[in-house]
């Protein structure tokens, strides 16, 4: 009961977020141990230590008398060197003890052991659960003592796990790794496919960030670990609780967000499907129909049923993953294993789950779902994803009769992090839906758009929330005020996307921006634009396509096609804008105020590596774009001013990304300028009998 604890309380914001944070507490050493704890029952909780070695032995925690002492969600950073016999945790020689836990840990950077277990003999018993390592020579090192080792990711190591001395082997259960340590085992996952393997599971190892993709394929460690909570620990290295949607624990530091979808359908108060004549069954998290559904059902659609077979309709749950017209992934509400079915159910049918964007903010449901089951998104102003620990997915769909969204939306009231975050989207991929939802790069009545009337003079979308991405949404503003206006807490993160907003107002106008990042009561944020197209803001001289204002308001303006506005990109009183390979042209003034302008086109000819297009001068629109005076702003073949005039951002070090609006890859060394990249020519051949299914683009 009368321990020393050494701690960051990450309450008062002094602690990493499960990656290295050069701006929180950091414990730095060369030749002597960074924390050297003589005494048993001493606790370390959420520091970082790094390496910087000079001298054979030191560690970033050594234990003399490690008895009751537990080390947890701290990250150990080596100096990318093995030239010493540097480790992250170690152990006094030939030292008795019992108990000592070892949690939620990060280990990289080319240490020589991560962990090193030293003991008198094998009745002493060391716990590690939970840890991510990688990069070191020896990932777990063992002389002696009985080790339980689970739930830990342990791999890219010269050797993961090593062992000597003793005559008790670790026993590894639960965990996943590279080498024949994890061929067998109860639950262990051996890893054979090297970086991919490695690229598949974690946001950035190459460079520390071990925090999880939520990829569930081949390999992942996603609920594949086992419940620890009777250990005295039920959180990850970021303070996220661990399987809070009964799915089971993540392998490693961190426990992934849990993914929840919803979609929006503009007035689709009807159903999509029903099962008059098509069964449906539920067995985990599959759904199996009889026949197929249409290729408008996808991601966030939720399906309601009867479970028992007695003729009313009892359950729902929601799409979260499409692998052909009769089989998808379904959860439940809160994301985990829906009700099943007992026999095949011809009673259910499948609706968007809310009509507008407004509503599926506010978490008003489709009101045409029964009504014992509509109130499955229980919140009122706004909703905790971070305390849940989930990342939410709004899937915006064409409306029905292909009806525009006409509700403006605040997102607003939301806590959110870096991991639980809200995307607001359009579906494109045939794993989330039939045919894709999205623009092809150029306004399309036929997909989702936002259309705020001039009657209605609001902004169309104010986003008052960190950790929020608009991708692939189209909106059209037709009054007298913002397309997207963000306006965020303290050192906030916002992106915008992929998408297209465009001004149709016809009267003279003062308050017109199509992307806005304004200053929040002082507090400094970051907004991130990519890809997106902006015209039509032209109305007024304060109209404006890109805007920053305020003190420490930060934008980043990358790739964007930005025309027929007064001012295309303008700055506002102590902002900071970097703007890069965009196209900025037939606007008043493209650039306004104080702004790095690098690799652009304009007609101003400004910044460095400029692009001059000029249109006096010969014509550069029409040569350059497929109908840039109807909104077309993809590249013609014969291009003469953007292709390859670029920069390649994939490893920016602001934000990296790798393809443009329409999804096509952007290819290295030579970036087009602008939202749209010109395909590279590719050369395919097919043999033998070749059947398309669904919407062929030939560009």
């Amino acid at each position: 009961d009368n321990y020393i604890k050494i701690w960051t309380d990450p309450s008062l914001g002094n602690r990493h977020n499960g990656k290295w944070d050069g701006n929180k507490y950091v414990v730095e050493y060369t030749t002597t141990d960074g924390i050297r704890s003589l005494e048993p029952y001493t606790r370390i909780d959420g520091l970082q230590f790094d390496h910087t070695v000079t001298a054979d032995g030191t560690a970033g925690v050594y234990l003399e008398h490690p008895t009751g002492c537990r080390i947890s969600n701290s990250i150990f950073r080596g100096d990318g060197a093995s030239n010493y016999t540097d480790k992250g945790i170690s152990l006094g020689q030939n030292q008795s003890y019992t108990n000592l836990i070892i949690y939620n840990n990060i280990f990289y950077g080319v240490l020589y052991e991560a962990i090193y277990i030293n003991s008198v003999n094998d009745s002493q018993t060391a716990y590690i659960y939970n840890n991510t390592i990688s990069g070191c020579v020896f990932g777990l090192r063992v002389y002696w003592g009985t080790v339980t080792c689970t739930n830990n990711a342990i791999f890219n190591n010269t050797d993961d796990i090593y062992h000597s001395g003793g005559n008790v082997s670790p026993i590894v259960t639960y965990s996943a790794g590279d080498d024949d340590d994890f061929a067998s085992g109860t639950g262990n996952i051996q890893w054979t496919g090297g970086a991919t393997d490695w690229a598949n599971v974690f946001t950035d190892y190459a460079n520390g960030d071990f925090h999880l993709k939520n990829f569930t394929g081949t390999g992942s460690i996603i609920n594949q670990g086992t419940d620890l909570s009777s250990e005295g620990f039920s959180d990850d290295i970021d303070g996220q609780t661990r399987d809070q949607n009964g799915n089971g624990w993540d392998i490693g530091a961190d426990e992934a967000a849990e993914k929840i979808y919803r979609s929006v359908g503009p007035s689709a108060a009807t159903a999509l499907e029903t099962g008059t004549s098509n069964s449906l069954t539920i067995s985990g998290t599959t759904a199996t129909f009889a026949s197929a559904l249409g290729d408008d059902v996808g991601v966030g659609d939720v399906i309601q049923y009867d479970s028992d077979d007695n003729g009313i309709i009892d359950s729902v749950c929601f799409i979260h993953g499409r692998t052909d017209s009769t089989h998808y992934t379904i959860k439940n509400s809160t994301g985990g294993t829906p009700t099943a079915t007992s026999a095949a159910d011809n009673d259910w049918s499948i609706y968007r789950a809310y009509t507008s964007l407004y509503n599926a903010e506010s978490g008003n449901e489709n009101d045409s779902l029964d009504d014992g089951l509509e109130n499955f998104d229980t919140w009122s102003g706004g909703k905790d994803i971070e305390a849940s620990n989930e990342q939410w997915n709004i899937a915006c769909y064409n409306g029905e009769g292909g009806a525009a969204d006409e509700t403006a939306v605040d997102i607003d009231g939301w806590t959110t992090s870096a991991d639980n975050y809200i995307k607001v989207y359009t579906p494109t991929e045939a794993t989330e839906v039939g045919t894709s939802q999205r623009h092809s790069g150029v306004w399309d009545e036929g997909k989702y758009r936002l259309e705020i009337s001039a009657v209605s003079n609001i902004n169309a979308v104010i986003i008052k929330e960190s950790y929020v991405r608009l991708e692939g949404i189209q909106i059209e503003q037709q009054g007298d005020e913002a397309g997207i206006v963000f306006s965020l807490p303290g050192n906030g993160i916002g992106h915008v996307t992929n998408s297209i907003i465009k001004n149709t107002y016809s009267e003279s106008a003062t308050d017109l921006e199509g992307i806005v990042a304004i200053e929040y009561a002082s507090d400094a944020f970051s907004l991130y634009a990519i890809n997106n197209i902006v015209y039509g803001f032209n109305q007024s001289s304060s109209a404006r396509g890109i805007f920053a204002w305020g003190d420490g308001v930060t934008l980043y303006v990358y790739n964007n096609t930005v025309s027929d506005c007064y001012r295309g990109i303008a700055f506002g009183s102590g902002s900071v804008l970097t703007v890069k390979n965009s196209t900025v042209f037939n606007n008043t003034d493209d650039f306004y105020g104080t702004m790095t302008i690098d690799y652009c086109a304009s007609d101003d000819v400004d910044g460095n590596h400029a692009v001059d297009l000029n249109e006096n001068a010969g014509d550069e629109w029409t040569d350059n774009f497929v109908d840039y005076a109807n909104g077309d702003f993809h590249l013609k073949s014969t291009a003469p001013d953007l292709i390859d005039a670029g920069t390649d951002l994939s490893s920016d070090s602001d934000l990296s990304f790798s393809d443009d609006i329409d999804g096509d890859s952007r290819p290295s060394p030579y970036w087009d300028i602008g939202a749209d990249e010109y395909p590279a020519t590719v050369k395919v051949e097919f043999k033998g009998i070749t059947e398309f299914l669904g919407n062929i683009e030939v560009r």
